[in-house]
């Protein structure tokens, strides 16, 4: 064992246990807290002896801070997700992450996004944050490198629970969810706790700019979006890698936030063109679904793009 600290006082810190990654040629990386500062202390190689120690800049309104947990990249890089206890907001939670030059940024806040938090890293190298608060999950992502708005992406209120959950990302950028809920709509039953496992449905994956991937079709965003009875889905089947007038497999579906299929709108072989289909909110029996978020996924030949939209009655 190495001692890669001087003498420092932890105790008094909900934070004191150290955060630890290691790198795909053994770098270890190592954050922990100290009584005034965080400190990063990283070595030279697998069971290297060298260690280098710095300290992650605070935030700038702060009684104390402290790292909720960090992730390594496919590229070495890391990046820390902090949260700051704040005289006037409560917690407030920064990612952070390496320059070139080895030096962590100030951090870059991510408003309203709970606690605990849980930072991910997909196989683009694309972050993205999740954390609880009462009602529900939050997420958010730098896909476009920036921090989005938070968004709630599941509500288990029906189920009465007020506990966190337990969260993941999966390497495609799908979420995974579990918790411990109890559903009695028709009033209350003993033993009727159960444990509730939700899926991401096929939008979780990270959007992916258009001037970085080749296509052969364009997928647009409904409207109106929200709807109350009828929306337009607008698409382009285009012809840069078609031969002229030769037709496609084409498919539009209706997801619903289980990753269930409520409907085909589409499923045919189409030839190079502009479309737009109906969706009048009923499922392949005709009826019709109830208020809530639900997505619409295109696919043309080998290619896809999913879009959310919502329905309000």
């Amino acid at each position: 064992k190495q001692a890669i600290s001087p003498d420092i006082c932890t105790y008094w810190s909900e934070g004191g246990c150290p955060e630890i990654e290691v790198e795909r040629e053994g770098v270890a990386h190592i954050i922990y807290p100290s009584p005034v500062y965080m400190d990063h202390a990283w070595n030279n190689a697998l069971a290297g002896t060298t260690w280098i120690t710095r300290i992650i800049p605070p935030p700038e309104v702060s009684e104390w801070y402290g790292v909720v947990n960090f992730k390594i990249d496919k590229d070495n890089q890391l990046h820390a997700l902090v949260y700051a206890s704040t005289p006037s907001r409560g917690y407030v939670f920064y990612y952070h992450k390496f320059t070139s030059d080895t030096i962590f940024t100030q951090g870059e806040e991510i408003y309203n996004l709970g606690d605990p938090s849980w930072l991910f890293i997909d196989k683009e190298s694309h972050v993205h944050a999740c954390g609880w608060r009462p009602g529900g999950i939050y997420y958010s992502n730098n896909v476009s490198d920036a921090w989005k708005d938070v968004s709630q992406i599941v509500d288990h209120t029906e189920y009465y629970s007020d506990l966190p959950f337990a969260f993941v990302i999966d390497s495609e950028g799908k979420g995974h969810a579990a918790f411990a809920g109890y559903y009695y709509p028709e009033g209350l039953e003993p033993d009727s706790t159960e444990i509730y496992y939700m899926v991401g449905s096929p939008t979780s994956l990270p959007e992916v700019k258009e001037s970085e991937r080749e296509t052969d079709f364009t997928l647009s965003q409904n409207y109106p979006n929200p709807f109350n009875t009828t929306t337009l889905i607008p698409f382009r089947v285009n012809s840069k890698q078609l031969t002229v007038n030769s037709p496609i497999p084409t498919s539009l579906k209706i997801y619903n936030i289980k990753g269930q299929v409520v409907r085909t709108l589409v499923d045919e072989e189409k030839p190079p063109g502009k479309y737009q289909v109906m969706w009048e909110g009923k499922n392949e029996f005709g009826k019709e679904v109830s208020s809530g978020v639900y997505f619409y996924r295109l696919k043309v030949g080998d290619f896809s793009e999913t879009r959310k939209m919502v329905l309000i009655k």
